[in-house]
């Protein structure tokens, strides 16, 4: 049986066995990430390695890469994020400890906490293309065509001169005077 990406494994299992997954998958079919996108054509490959480390730590190796259309902020047009990214996940059977204990493969791997014995695939590869997204995405400043000029000095409507109020005070002050 072959895996794809769709597929939920045992990460200690798959560790063991050192499985290696290479898959497309479409990028309409991730919905947290599709929402943070302006559109969802395209695909994603995707290489997966699992493996131990001399320490008999089961993790995940692996590579994200595609294009993702995302909204510039700047310009409102739509903009091609290449991405090529690597990681290296380590999995944790229960609650991730706050005492330390976990610092030093926290420094080696990102950490990821299993429930169940097992571990979406799809869901992790979501979750790392999450994390690449910018904060905020804008072309680079020679790629970005935003209009700087909104219309020609000649359409500058002279103000009328009104007339004041108070110039009539200035007559009274001027009569009481005489």
């Amino acid at each position: 049986m072959s895996l794809t990406l769709k597929d939920c494994v045992d990460p200690w299992k798959a560790a063991d066995k050192a499985l290696v997954i290479s898959d497309s998958f479409p990028l309409k079919s991730m919905e947290r990430l599709g929402s943070a996108l302006s559109g969802t054509n395209g695909e994603i490959t995707v290489d997966l390695h699992f493996d131990r480390d001399e320490e008999k730590q089961a993790f995940l190796s692996g590579s994200v890469k595609g294009t993702l259309q995302l909204k510039c902020q700047r310009c409102l047009q739509d903009m091609q994020l290449p991405v090529d990214s690597h990681f290296s996940i380590a999995f944790l059977k229960g609650a991730i400890r706050n005492d330390g204990a976990d610092e030093p493969l926290s420094q080696r791997y990102d950490i990821f906490e299993v429930e169940d014995n097992r571990v979406c695939l799809k869901d992790v590869i979501e979750d790392e293309l999450l994390l690449l997204l910018p904060q905020v995405p804008m072309h680079t400043a020679p790629a970005c065509e935003i209009e700087t000029e909104f219309g020609d000095e000649t359409d500058v409507i002279e103000a009328e001169e009104k007339e004041n109020p108070f110039a009539i005070l200035a007559t009274l002050k001027t009569d009481k005077s005489d």
